[in-house]
């Protein structure tokens, strides 16, 4: 994982809320960013593992011989040589950890998300949480644009 700092990002500093909310937008940007090499990354080690896998199916049943110890090559001494041959045990740790890598860029790409309820609370204890809630009462001048109204509907009642 090449950046280690996603604790600290993550963590909003109370006393300096102004920084904090400025930063929030590239924070989520590097991170959405990391994220896509990430999963790019898992994809290119589960196409790997799928080539490694193919190479050594391949490989068995031109020399069962040799490679399975049998005149024969059946499916399920291929599968055994191939599930327990290094390279293909390599392809799957080198998958894993990029899964592994793109779950935690997820994850933090997820808090960027659906961190409108922490800067909520945090505001709370500065401002008054009905002052947070309050929409903006709309003035003769100030209507609702026609787009944004609901048009009426004629209910009839039985």
């Amino acid at each position: 994982m090449s950046d280690k700092d996603y604790k600290q990002d993550i963590v909003i500093n109370a006393s300096a809320l102004e920084t904090e909310w400025l930063r929030q937008p590239g924070l989520y940007l590097k991170y959405a960013e990391l994220l896509a090499d990430a999963r790019r990354q898992a994809k290119k080690a589960a196409e790997r593992v799928k080539v490694c896998r193919s190479e050594l199916v391949e490989r068995a049943q031109g020399n069962p011989q040799g490679c399975l110890n049998s005149e024969k090559a059946t499916s399920q001494l291929i599968e055994a040589y191939y599930r327990t041959h290094k390279d293909h045990k390599e392809a799957k740790t080198k998958l894993v950890d990029a899964e592994y890598e793109a779950d935690i860029y997820d994850a933090a790409v997820l808090l960027f998300i659906k961190g409108k309820r922490r800067w909520r609370i945090l505001l709370g204890c500065i401002w008054p949480v009905t002052i947070l809630n309050q929409r903006p009462m709309l003035t003769a001048r100030m209507s609702r644009p026609k787009h944004l109204t609901r048009p009426r509907q004629n209910k009839k009642r039985v």
